[in-house]
């Protein structure tokens, strides 16, 4: 008798291993959201396979299909942005434009070796110009290294440096690493008069705007050129009258009309004062439609004043990115401008022309790419400057703009010549 009971005893425990070793049933959701995205994506953009092959990319959509009820709403985010950068392609992501996340009112860049705090509310505005140690105990570095294998809108080692540090205080991405529990974090931040630990809650996206009102620029044309009051904060010119020259901070791409408009007001005002040298800033700009920038050089092109063989400057940096960088390019040949500062964020031959959609059941944003450009017959994957003008610490909290002082230097000496 105690034989049978053993027996019986040994199969229902049997029975059951066999039922834990059974896979968790798949969340109809999440699969239908993975189906979506791949399907989508097949449809819509120029080339998905071009870097991963389709084989891979399914067995990945499987797996996470497989996994998707042991992952928590922040893991699955990471993992769909995970899966996205492996297509290689910087307009190919998941962007969280709208998307209901919570981040902590301080925002941060990477410069040189450190995390530089860059962004911060009221409250904490004597933390800006510190640099980050640790977030909940943990190195920052480390954090960031984990956060630059998801980051959105990488093309290369800048551009994945320069969207670390936009997402590094995203409080979604570090719960789903396990940095932070959702709620509170404490930062630690080593600013000039010592180390301070401050706490933080994270705070929706329009809290955030609310709040973080203090920020760091590395761009400092007020040394030597005023924006007039009648022109926008993301594109305007200003003048330089001792030198005869004339700086363009374009930041955005407006509407087509709108800048024609602008450029035949630059334009008007480069032939009646005899402007020699025009200087176009596009460190700051992330992109628009490219077509339109080139109208602004068309413009330009008309004045005969300006110094033709030597006197156009572009300035880039590593925030240059998508069709800034590719009017940078343009630039340099149909103004025969010389490309000044740090190489840019985006390659000159690749994958541009976004589209977006959205997942059925989460609503996350998808984007993807409909055109391929390349702009210079190159290897590599930025458009390097002609001189490379570094834009160190001092830059930001000094109030001193290393690549605009090269360039008006420049001027200066030509002009003495």
């Amino acid at each position: 008798m105690m034989r049978i009971i053993a027996l019986v005893l040994s199969v229902v425990i049997a029975g059951c291993q066999t039922v834990d070793a059974q896979a968790p049933a798949i969340d109809p959701a999440w699969s239908e959201d993975l189906t979506a995205f791949r399907d989508n994506l097949e449809a819509r953009h120029i080339d998905l396979y071009h870097t991963v092959h389709r084989e891979t990319f399914q067995a990945e959509l499987d797996q996470l299909a497989k996994n998707g009820v042991r992952l928590s709403e922040p893991e699955r985010l990471i993992a769909v942005m995970r899966l996205t950068r492996t297509i290689g392609d910087g307009h190919k992501s998941v962007p969280l434009w709208g998307a209901p996340i919570k981040r902590y009112p301080i925002e941060t860049t990477l410069v040189d070796d450190a995390i530089l705090i860059t962004g911060v509310s009221d409250a904490h505005k004597d933390l800006l110009g510190g640099v980050l140690k640790t977030i909940n105990g943990a190195p920052a570095d480390e954090a960031a290294a984990r956060l630059s294998e998801i980051v959105p809108f990488v093309e290369n080692a800048y551009s994945e440096r320069v969207r670390t540090g936009m997402y590094l205080t995203i409080e979604d991405l570090l719960v789903g690493f396990g940095v932070v529990e959702p709620g509170g974090a404490d930062f630690t931040i080593e600013t000039d008069t010592g180390v301070q630990t401050v706490s933080m809650t994270a705070v929706d996206r329009d809290a955030f705007d609310a709040a973080v009102t203090h920020r760091l620029d590395p761009r400092h044309p007020d040394l030597y050129f005023e924006r007039p009051p009648d022109q926008s904060d993301t594109l305007w010119f200003g003048a330089h009258t001792q030198s005869k020259t004339i700086y363009i901070q374009f930041d955005a791409y407006p509407a087509f009309d709108d800048m024609a408009r602008f450029a035949e007001r630059a334009l008007a005002h480069i032939n009646e004062t005899a402007v020699a040298h025009i200087i176009i800033d596009l460190r700051d700009n992330f992109g628009g439609d490219f077509f339109t920038g080139l109208q602004l050089s068309a413009y330009l092109n008309l004045a005969d004043s300006v110094h033709w063989r030597d006197g156009v400057y572009v300035l880039i940096g590593n925030r240059t990115f998508s069709a800034a960088m590719s009017n940078a390019a343009q630039f340099k040949q149909t103004l025969n401008a010389k490309l000044v500062g740090e190489p840019t964020g985006a390659r000159p031959c690749g994958y541009q022309d976004m589209g977006q959609f959205n997942l059925p059941n989460s609503s996350l944003l998808i984007t993807y790419s409909k055109r391929r450009f390349c702009f210079i017959d190159t290897s590599e994957n930025a458009v390097s400057p002609d001189i490379l003008i570094k834009t160190p610490i001092a830059d930001y909290v000094a109030e001193q703009d290393s690549v605009l002082d090269w360039v008006m230097a420049d001027i200066d000496m030509r002009a003495a010549q």
